[in-house]
Order: structure tokens, then C-alpha cells, then sequence
């Protein structure tokens, strides 16, 4: 999630005009105004700040889980400015009803149920929708192409990547997922199955969700790459493969995953797949973690 947006933020003065001025800040990050005296670092903060009256655009500061957002903009008929609230995202257990984030899906389950608040998060924060306006199938195991259009919705980033190069066969332009994939490839965060095929439809498997999410880390929030734990306590930890296994590490050690009981012992399952609702509980728990 972006902390801090602005769009076409203007200032006029008599012998100085500034912008129309786009900003986007992720969630976690630490932005510096480089510039000569005059260029206009001083008005952006005012302008953030709301300690001077803006002349067009919008200043937007992003909800956090106990702290209300706010959007603040020029009305471009009437010239005012006004402000809008934007309610803290909670972490309450969802009453259900009309108001749950999730509501229209008639297949999510019910707020009681641990993977609710995951989806909830998920859908209130634009990660994930539906296979269609009614059905979430939080059941369904997670594809390679979700995965990256996931991450690809969390790094808001808005640069229009249909025309950029993907050297993977099975990755066509026009496809829903073109944009994500080729913006992960652009990021050195995704790669391919084969140098020439992406598998886009083929399942996500647990080790692949670390690897991707620990790529992702190392280019959005690097503060976050520590706190790795061993994995020698569990009974397969040498099915790891060798190219996830610090990924893993990392993921287990932040809490991001588990293991799965079976037979009296935690096993983590490098090959087994991971649900929907699985990959939105997991990614509730990363955004919490980095704060992105």
C-alpha cells in the first residue's frame, strides 16, 4: 500500500508555478526533496502538510490499521478545497453483513473462520477479487499468474508495462496477467519455469510463494530481509530445493509460513500448493510485517 499519493498537485505564486506535480510513496519507505533554493521543496510540504491552500490535485495519506486516512482535494468548479476521511482498516473481526469487504462473495466463509480476516484484508486493499462478481473460490489453489498480479497490486506501481519484453512464449499480450508478469520480470522479482516459458497457469507451490515474496522484499522493503529461521526441525526440510531454501528460511522465520500437521508433526510441504485463502492470510501477514 502507498503511504502518501499525489496527483497533479499545482501552486501558482506570482513569479513561480508548481506542477502539476505526481508522487507516489510506498508504505515504509523514506523519500527525500533533492533541489536548488526556489525549486519547490519547501511548497510540496506545505502543500502535503496542508499549510497553504493548493490551486488543483489531490493529497492522499494512506489508512492505517488504527489511524483514519485522509484525501484532501481542489473542487475544480468551486475552487475550495476539501477533505475526505478515510476510515482505519481495523483489525477487528469482521460482524459480517453488508459492511465486510467480502460480502458479495457468496463462497467466503464466515467471520469465525480463520481465513476470513485474510480475504477481507485482501479485497479492502485492492490484492485480490473475485473469478467473477459473486464467487472468490478461497479453495482453489493459487496460480503462478495470480501470484505475480498480487504483488503487481501491491507495489501500485502504474507504469504501463504491455509493451515491455517478456521472453516467455506463454505469456501473450492482451492476457489479464501480461502487465504483472512483465513488470516482475522488469523487477528481476519473477522468472520463469524455462527461459522461454512462464507457466502462468500452472499451480503456485509454497516454495515458489517464499521465493517470489523474498524477491519482492529485496526490491520494495530491504529493512525486512532478516529474522530467518532453521528449518532443521522439520521431518522434510531437505526437500527444500536449494535455489528456495533461504527464501524459506526467511518466510518461516517471519511467520509468513507454517507448517502443516500431519501425523503428529509440522511438515512444510516446500512442493504442496497454497489456496486463495491460504496466499491472502499469508499476504496479510507480510503487509502487516513490512507495513507496505
Amino acid at each position: 500500500m502507498n503511504a502518501l499519493e499525489l496527483r497533479g498537485l499545482t501552486k501558482h505564486y506570482k513569479d513561480f508555478t508548481l506542477g502539476p506535480l505526481d508522487l507516489t510513496l510506498p508504505g515504509g519507505t523514506i523519500c527525500g526533496l533533492i533541489g536548488e533554493n526556489g525549486a519547490g521543496k519547501s511548497t510540496t510540504i506545505r502543500l502535503i502538510l496542508d499549510m497553504v491552500q493548493r490551486d488543483g490535485g489531490t493529497v492522499t495519506t494512506a489508512p492505517t490499521e488504527t489511524t483514519p486516512g485522509v484525501r484532501t482535494y481542489t473542487c475544480t468548479v468551486c475552487g475550495q478545497t476539501r477533505t475526505e476521511i478515510i476510515p482505519a482498516t481495523g483489525s477487528a473481526v469482521c460482524p459480517g453483513g453488508a459492511a465486510c469487504p467480502s460480502f458479495r462473495f457468496r463462497d467466503v466463509p464466515a467471520p469465525s473462520n480463520w481465513a476470513h480476516e485474510g480475504i477481507d484484508y485482501c479485497v479492502r486493499h485492492g490484492l485480490m477479487s473475485g473469478f467473477d462478481a459473486t464467487t472468490f473460490s478461497p479453495d482453489t489453489v493459487s496460480t503462478r499468474a495470480q501470484i505475480v498480479m498480487i504483488l503487481y497490486n501491491l507495489s501500485g506501481d502504474t507504469t504501463d508495462y504491455s509493451k515491455y519484453y517478456v521472453p516467455f512464449t506463454d505469456v501473450k499480450p492482451g492476457t489479464w496477467y501480461y502487465n504483472a508478469v512483465a513488470w516482475g520480470y522488469d523487477k528481476d522479482i519473477v522468472s520463469g519455469m524455462t527461459p522461454t516459458t512462464f507457466a502462468p497457469d500452472g499451480l503456485i507451490t509454497r516454495e515458489q510463494m517464499a521465493v517470489l515474496l523474498y524477491g519482492y522484499t529485496e526490491k520494495y522493503a530491504p529493512a525486512y530481509l532478516g529474522g530467518a529461521a532453521s528449518l532443521n526441525g522439520f521431518p522434510d526440510a531437505a526437500s527444500v530445493s536449494n535455489w528456495a531454501y533461504a527464501a524459506m528460511s526467511w518466510a518461516v522465520g517471519n511467520g509468513l509460513i507454517s507448517g502443516i500437521a500431519s501425523d503428529g508433526a509440522d511438515y512444510l510441504a516446500p512442493s504442496g500448493g497454497a489456496t486463495r485463502a491460504q496466499i491472502a492470510a499469508i499476504m496479510m501477514r507480510y503487509c502487516r510485517l513490512t507495513g507496505l
